[in-house]
Parts: structure tokens; C-alpha cells; sequence
């Protein structure tokens, strides 16, 4: 017992450096993913493959109801917009059916517009090419 007892506590005491390491890696690759998106914006860069990488620009969205409480509204003018079916989706589904809209750039429908903040956010990823 005392042979497994030493290696638990060594995974142990190992497994908490490292994850100290990858919160300091992950809180540096914020601000210098920042940068990078930054640049990638400024020059007008989709992606960039180097050293076996593929980095490149992304967008997603991010909407919530500006004040609590408002679903109510919402729905009703989603209603009388002719968009019902988007009364009983999910908040997911919904995020996706304005995000597909935002791409065709096609106009939100106006209870969006008013009653619900809607953000862009640019960044980059990074996946093996």
C-alpha cells in the first residue's frame, strides 16, 4: 500500500503543477491570440498554415436578452415578425438561426435588433494541417 500511496501523491502533487502551467500557457495565449486576431482583422487574413498548423480567423455570436425578464416581448414580436418558428427554439438553436441569417446577410428581425444585445467576436483557432 505504501508504494501506491507515494505514486498518488506524486501524480497528484505532478497533475497540480501542471495544471498551474496550462492556466499560465492558456491566460498568455489569450493575449497573444488577441494579438494575432488583431492582425489577422487588419490585413485582411483568412488563415495561415506554418510549421505543421493551420491558424485561422473565426467569428462566432453571442446574444442575450438586454434586460430579464423580456422573453415575453421577444416572442410576441418574433411572432408578428412571421418568425414563430423561432419562438420555441432553444437559445442554442436560436444563436445558430441568427448566425446562418448574419452570414446570408440577411436583415435580424427587428424584436433581435431591439430587445436582445447581439455581439460578434472574432478570434483565431488553430487546428494540424
Amino acid at each position: 500500500m505504501q508504494k501506491s500511496l507515494d505514486e498518488f501523491i506524486s501524480l497528484t502533487k505532478q497533475k497540480k503543477m501542471l495544471m498551474a502551467d496550462l492556466k499560465s500557457i492558456n491566460e498568455e495565449l489569450d493575449i497573444v491570440g488577441r494579438a494575432v486576431t488583431d492582425e489577422f482583422i487588419d490585413s485582411g487574413t483568412q488563415h495561415i498554415s506554418k510549421d505543421g498548423m493551420t491558424v485561422y480567423l473565426t467569428c462566432t455570436m453571442s446574444c442575450k436578452a438586454k434586460e430579464a425578464g423580456c422573453y415575453p416581448a421577444i416572442a410576441a414580436s418574433l411572432l408578428e415578425e412571421g418568425y414563430g418558428d423561432m419562438v420555441t427554439v432553444s437559445h442554442g438553436k436560436l444563436k445558430s438561426l441568427l448566425r446562418e441569417m448574419d452570414e446570408q446577410d440577411r436583415p435580424l428581425p427587428r424584436a433581435v435588433v431591439e430587445l436582445m444585445d447581439v455581439d460578434r467576436i472574432a478570434s483565431v483557432a488553430c487546428r494540424k494541417s
